[in-house]
Formats: structure tokens, sequence, C-alpha cells
């Protein structure tokens, strides 16, 4: 409906303009009156022809600036606006020359061809008017108006003024309709100067209100939108969700402009003009994708699922824009094809390889078909994640087991008791609410009493995402394997695995199948003999078939059983607090780094704790955050992430921004947050991920900290881990939160001893998510699996210990495989502890604190991905790394 007004707006002015004494071709249509109605014709077909030439013109112009320079189009529309009211001007002022005189009769006569040729050249030769109909179209076309209302306004605007002046011509050479005329033709005149007067000024008063709205805008958008701005740690406190989208259009532009520079560079392509070029390009846009992609996991909202929902896919086609841009693949061509000619060190020659392939394996030899097919592709698995994810926080924050009968806490401590009521009153209700939530599901399945009640917390849990309900993940399951598979294909590869393994130090799914067997062969059958003690003691019980909901609870019963050990006696030395210090002291001790809680920097909850990172020179290493307990926003699990990578650039090492994430049991009003040793652990291998990050020292990004094989990123982490187990490391902070004693040797050789304590269960487990990675992955016909939980429990049959649930499904929520890193990767927590085991032997014979061997290995942590993680292993042991040590660990030699 806009247009037909716009059109109208359009024609009125021009009937106006053509009826108006001013205009210069009036006149000549007067003296062609003169003779006969033919004539006129023929003149105003000579007139309309020409003003038809400007119209185009000008339309033409327009249209270009709309397409091409939007910025000047508001420049135009001023100076169209005031000539178009010096015109209105100017024809007031001249009203009063009269269109008909008679002073052509002793004109020589003329024939058709020279009035139509008089018409023409008298308007064609006439700039005058295509600046008034630029300045006309300008000051009333919106910038929105398409291609096909452009050209339906000039062909209406040419056939108008022939029509126009033809009937003037026939009206106006009669003497009655020519007095008619004359007595309005002032009157005409006025009207149409009043309008386009009011016109050009209503124009130009409404480009200055916009203009200054705009600079509003700019200046509250740019002052009040923080990512707008150069920082240095996250301005997490004056970020609201709104600005991501604002920023990353802004720095995607910004990285497309460096991208075409580099990929037009004239210049003979070298390692520094083309692959080093291109590492540093988009960091500030890295740097932001980071902040949101970190926020959506451990504090997110409505208003910042919609963001990531808008960018993501937005993000996912501008790095195909890069991968798939063939004047850049071109070039990084030339410089691999060439390396031999450059000399390059061991980081740049990595680098080199990374960049090669990680184009090649993300579509850069594919024709054009092949490309738009993997965009497509990309862009449905960047939602299909999405979805996945958002469906499992909502699943997990929708169940509440609230409990009002104090007799249904049984076998429930102190701690587990006080920290449900707190729940319950946050939620303003009366009695104990569990969640699904780690620190609240863990302990009620380890002691609570009620089956019954257990029961009902187990299916909840794993039926999260499986349910008849709008956040169901079966589907999305099913369509992210399929288009997986069909990347990999597209792209040479049998199956999602083969694809993922090339870049692995497992290099195939044989060799990870085979891996996965090795440890299945001693591993079961210990678990099916750990098993029957755990079922003889339920049968204590009454209950003649364990079941999931039984195997926390008789693991624990049996553990105090048979070691002696009861978690509750342990808690009261691990307060999180102490425990945090603890893994400072050790690399301290280990790295000489030093951590110093800090304020001054923005956090993004009131949970996080920061600290700068400094060594034993007082150089500057890192800032860390800390972010430890559950809330609404936040997904479950533990992780370390990245908010600034680290790299070095023309003599400046900048430094990393390091965080872990965990979800651990919350203080209530009258403990400090004790943690379980289990959450102990955790917080070690989280910790041994941040050291990784905080002491990179490379000189690219992409090789920096984490940035290594998916089955090498672990080692770091559980190697970690082993010092939890050590007397050594437990004696500098496990200290009992009220008397302050030092744990007893006899608790610490009974959590020594708790290391092969249901190992093979451990093992089994682990084993079975490796499996049913693989299961999915190397696949070679996902789209003829039609039913989620059939095919996961024939997967699982190989593994399975307690009977399988058809209401319950590990697949819909298992986010390890699915959103996150690690399809076709989850057998490297497996094979990660293979390194560890026999990487933390050394120290065990060397002494856990010995300063060459920390030494030797903070080079394999610093050096990131610059060399091969075998030869970096090889480097700090001597050897490969071999699973006797594992297996011991274990006790399954």
């Amino acid at each position: 409906m806009e247009y037909f007004s716009l059109i109208g707006l359009v024609f009125i002015t021009h009937i106006l303009a053509v009826m108006s004494p001013g205009p210069d071709f009036l006149m000549v249509l007067k003296n062609a009156m003169q003779y006969n109605r033919k004539i006129a014709v023929y003149t105003a077909l000579g007139i309309s022809i020409g003003i038809g030439v400007h119209i185009t013109y000008s339309l033409a112009g327009i249209a270009y600036i709309l397409k091409h320079n939007r910025n000047i189009f508001n420049l135009i529309k001023i100076t169209g606006a005031l000539y178009i009211i010096y015109i209105g001007v100017k024809i007031w002022l001249e009203q009063k020359r009269n269109i008909i005189t008679n002073t052509g009769q002793n004109s020589p006569m003329i024939n058709a061809k020279q009035a139509i040729k008089i018409g023409f050249f008298t308007n064609i030769l006439n700039p005058k008017v295509s600046l008034y109909f630029l300045s006309l179209f300008s000051v009333i076309i919106p910038q929105n108006t398409p291609l096909y209302t452009l050209i339906a306004i000039s062909v209406m605007l040419i056939v108008i003024t022939f029509l126009w002046f033809s009937f003037i011509s026939f009206v106006l050479t009669t003497p009655k309709s020519l007095q008619v005329y004359q007595k309005y033709e002032q009157i005409i005149a006025k009207l149409f100067a009043v309008i386009l007067i009011v016109l050009g000024l209503s124009i130009l008063f409404n480009l200055t209100r916009e203009s200054v709205s705009l600079h509003k805008n700019i200046n509250h958008t740019t002052m009040s939108n923080p990512l707008l701005h150069t920082f240095d740690t996250a301005p997490f406190e004056s970020i609201q969700p709104q600005h991501f989208e604002t920023a990353i259009d802004k720095y995607i532009d910004e990285t497309r402009a460096e991208i075409t520079q580099l990929s037009q560079n004239t210049d003979k392509p070298t390692f520094k003009n083309t692959i080093e070029a291109l590492e540093f390009t988009g960091m500030q846009l890295d740097r932001i994708t980071s902040i949101l992609s970190n926020l959506n996991s451990a504090e997110t909202s409505k208003d910042l699922q919609d963001v990531a929902d808008k960018v993501m896919p937005k993000l996912t086609a501008f790095y195909n824009d890069i991968k798939l841009n063939p004047e850049l693949f071109s070039r990084i061509k030339y410089v691999f094809d060439k390396q031999k000619e450059f000399d390059l060190n061991d980081e740049q020659s990595m680098l080199l390889q990374k960049t090669y392939k990680s184009f090649v394996r993300n579509g850069a030899n594919l024709d054009e078909s092949a490309k738009t097919k993997l965009r497509e592709i990309d862009q449905k698995l960047t939602k299909l994640k999405l979805d996945y994810s958002k469906n499992v926080l909502e699943e997990t924050n929708a169940f509440q087991l609230h409990i009002t009968h104090k007799d249904d806490l049984a076998g429930l401590t102190d701690d587990i008791i006080a920290a449900a009521a707190q729940t319950a009153k946050q939620m303003n209700k009366e009695g104990w609410i569990f969640t699904l939530h780690y620190p609240s599901y863990v302990p009620f399945m380890k002691y609570a009493e009620n089956r019954a009640l257990r029961k009902k917390m187990a299916l909840a849990y794993g039926a999260r995402a499986y349910q008849n309900n709008d956040f169901n993940n079966s589907q999305n399951v099913l369509e992210i394997v399929k288009l997986r598979k069909e990347r990999a294909k597209l792209l040479g590869y049998n199956t999602h695995a083969d694809f993922v393994l090339e870049e692995r130090m497992a290099k195939n799914p044989k060799t990870v199948t085979q891996f996965l067997d090795d440890l299945y062969t001693p591993a079961y059958p210990a678990a099916q003999k750990e098993f029957k003690e755990l079922a003889k003691m339920a049968e204590k019980d009454g209950i003649s078939q364990l079941e999931k909901w039984d195997v926390s609870y008789y693991i624990e019963k049996l553990k105090k059983q048979t070691l002696d050990l009861d978690e509750e006696i342990i808690k009261p030395y691990f307060q999180l607090e102490k425990v945090t210090q603890g893994v400072f002291d050790i690399a301290t001790k280990l790295y000489g780094l030093h951590f110093n809680e800090i304020n001054d920097i923005d956090k993004y909850h009131e949970d996080v704790k920061t600290y700068k990172v400094t060594d034993e020179n007082n150089n500057f290493i890192a800032y860390f955050y800390t972010d430890f307990f559950p809330r609404k926003g936040k997904r479950q699990g533990a992780w370390m992430t990245s908010y600034k990578s680290q790299w070095q650039k023309e003599g400046i090492n900048s430094r990393p921004h390091i965080s872990i994430v965990c979800n651990f049991t919350k203080p209530t009003e009258t403990k400090p947050s004790l943690l379980s040793f289990n959450e102990v652990t955790t917080l070690f291998h989280e910790f041994g991920h941040a050291l990784h990050g905080m002491l990179a020292n490379t000189q690219y990004p992409s090789l920096s900290g984490t940035s290594v094989y998916w089955d090498f990123v672990e080692l770091p982490s559980q190697f970690m881990e082993n010092f939890a187990y050590e007397k050594e490391a437990l004696s500098m902070f496990a200290q009992h939160y009220q008397t302050g004693e030092t744990i007893p040797d006899e608790l610490i050789e009974k959590i020594k001893k708790s290391m092969q304590f249901m190992e093979a269960y451990a093992t089994t487990r682990q084993l079975s998510f490796g499996y049913l990675d693989m299961a999915w992955h190397h696949n070679e016909s996902p789209e003829s699996i039609k039913n989620v939980g059939n095919f996961e429990e024939k997967v699982f049959q190989k593994t399975q210990l307690v009977p399988h649930h058809k209401e319950n499904n590990m697949s819909v929520a298992f986010s390890h495989i699915f959103p996150g890193g690690y399809s076709s990767g989850y057998y490297s927590y497996k094979w990660a502890e293979v390194l560890d085991a026999d990487a933390f032997a050394l120290f065990q014979e060397k002494g856990i604190f010995n300063k060459e061997t920390a030494q030797k290995f903070k080079v394999l942590l610093s050096s990131g991905g610059t060399k091969h993680p075998m030869d970096l292993y090889i480097d700090f042991r001597g050897h490969k790394p071999k699973v006797d040590a594992l297996l011991k660990r274990a006790g399954l030699e």
C-alpha cells in the first residue's frame, strides 16, 4: 500500500508541475499551440520523450545510490530539498507570466517531425530538468523502495506527461477553455509553489530530526555498548544481550574487509603476508563471540538465547565465506606448495599445516555446487546444536522433587537437607526441594533411603529432553548425525568419525575401537564382579534386582563398609575456599605461579571470583575467573574456557584470560561450601585445563593453550587430578573447616585406596559412552536409524549392568558429543588417562614437586599446539606412553 501512496504523491506533484506556467517546456508548447492541435500534440510527444530521458537518468541515479552507496542518500535529499524550495520560490515570483501569448502568428510553419524535435531538444539540452526530477525523487522516494517501483514510476510519468500535454493542447487551443485556464493559472502556480516549498521544508525538518535522533542513538549505542570499544578484560557488567548482535555485525564487516584486502593482495604470497596475516584477522570478532558463547553456557537467559539464535547462523555463514574463498585459498595453497622455499621454524610450519588443512577440511577444494551444500549443512547444524542445548537446560530446570514430609529425608545428611530447604525457601515454598542439578541430584541418589523417591529422581534425570513435549531432542539427534555424515561424505570421508579422527592422535576409528576393546576386555568382567557385591548388599534390603536408582546408593554403602570411608566424614576437610587455595599453592610449588584475588575487573555474576596470576618475578601471566555454584541460567557439568587467547606480536606477549566453571554444593546459612571428594577431583581437573591455558607461551593464538588435539587436551586436566590423592599435596589444604585439623593419614590412605574402588564399573561406564559416541558417528548409514531409543539400547547391551528403561535415554542429553566438541572423541578421556598415569608415574618416581620434572611438564603445557602431541609427550617423558601405569592404578593388571 505504501508504494501506491508513493506513486500517487509523485503523480500529483508532477501534474501540478506540468500545469504550472513556470517550466520552460510549457513556453515551447505555448508556441506550438499557436499553429494547430496536431502540431501541439507532436510537440507534446517530443517534450514527453525528452522528459522521459531526464526521468530515466534521475531514477537510475537514485537506484544506483540506493544499491551501492546509501550513506550519501541523505546528503542528496538535503540538496534536493533545497532545490525544490528554490523552484517553488521561483515559480511564486514568476506566476504572472502568461502561458499563452499571441506573438507567434508570424512564425514559420513547422511539420510534425520538426515539432517532435523542438519538443525533445528543448528538454534534453536543459540540465535543470534532470536536476528537478532528481531532487523531486530524492525527497519523495524512501530508501527501501524496490527497483520495480522505480521502473513503474518512470513509465507512469512519461505516459502522464504525454497524455497531459496532449490534453491541454486540445483544450487550450479553444478560446473558452483558454480563458478558464488563464483565470486559474496563477492559483495553480501558487498551489504548486506552496507544495514544493512545504515539501522541501518538511524534508529538511525530518532529516534534521532524524540526524539528531541518529546522533543520539549512535552516541547512546556507542557509549552504552562496551563491545564497540577496545577493552582488555571483558566488560561483563555493562553488557546487555542486544549489544552482541550490533557488535558482531560490525566486526564481521571489519573482518570481511581484512579478508578481502588479504585475498586481493597483488604481492606474491608469502608466509608473512598470507598465513600470518590471516592468523591475526578478526581477533575482536573472536573475542566477542567467545564472550557470547561462554555467557550462553554459564549465565544465559531467554534474551541471550534469542541473540545467539540470530548471530550464530551469521557467524557460521561468515566463517564459511572465509574457508570457501577461492582467492584466499589460492594464496594459502601457493605458500603450502612452496613451503620449502620459506625458512619456517617449527611453530610457523605447524601453523601453515593447520591453516591449509582447515581450509581443505572445510570445503576449499569443492566445486560451487558442493560448497553451497556444505553451507546449507553447516547452517542447519548450527541451529540444531543451539536447540539441543536449550532443550537440555529447559528440561533440567523444569523438574523439582518437592518433599513436605520429614520422613522422606531419611539417610540424607544435615548439609544436604539444609541445601534443599534453602532451595525451597528461594522458591517461596515450604519443605525441601531437590532438582536435577548436580549438587542436588547426586547427593540425593547417594544417600536417600526412600527408594521410590530415588526412582522418581533417576527416571526424571534420564528422561530429560526425551519426553513428549517441545523439548524432545530425539529428532535433533537424528538430524545432527545424518548431517554430520553428509558433510563428511561431501569432503571425501566415509563417516564423521573418519573425518574427525584424521586430526587426532588416534588417527582413525579402527584405532579407537581397538583401544576401547582393549580396556573393555579386563574391565567388564571385573565390573560384573563388583556388581555382584552390590547386589548382595541390596538383597539384604529385600531388593532382588539392582536398578539404576540403586547403584550410587549401594556403592556408597559398600564403600563405607569395605573401606570404612564415609563421604560425610571427608567433606569437612574440603572447604571450597581452602581447596581453591590448595590448587593455587600446588601451582606455585610446581610452576612458580601466584594467584592474587582482585575486584577491579568486571564479573558476569556475583558468584564469580577473579584473580591476577603472576610468576615468581611478578610478571603478569593471566587473569583467572572461577564460577563454582549452580543456578538457573547455567548448564550442568564443569568446564574450562577462555575469554582471551595468548599470542605474541611485535614484541608484545598478550596474556590469556581463563575461566573455570563448575556446579558445586553451595554454602548454606550455617555452613560453608564443603566438597565431596569427587568435587575436589573435578576442581583439580578443571584447574589442570586452566593451567594449560594460563601457561601458554606461543606465537600464534590458534596454536595457544588448549588448541591441541582433543585426545591430548585431557592430559593436563587428568594429570592434575593425581595430586588430590597425594599426602604431600593434601596436607597443604585439607584442614577441617571447624577445628583446623589437617586430614589424618588414615583418611588419606583410605582415599588412595578408593582410587581402585569400583574402578572397573567406572571404566565400563566411560567405555559405554565411548562406544555410543562411535556408534553414532562411525556409522555409514545414520539416515536408516529411525528410533533413538532402540538404537541406543542395542549399543548399550555390550556394557549393560542394570536393566534398561525405555522412558530414559542418554543420547538426547549427551551434550559432550552433540552440541559439544567431543563427537567421535569421547574416548579421549580414557585415552588421556593412559597419558596422565604414565606422566604422573615420573613425578612419583622423582618426587611430586620435583622442580626439574615440573619444569619439563611446564614446557609441554606452554607449547600448546606448536608440535605434534606425541612429540611433546616424548620430549617430556622420554618414551611413548605405556598403558601399564593406568592398569596398575585402576587395579586391572
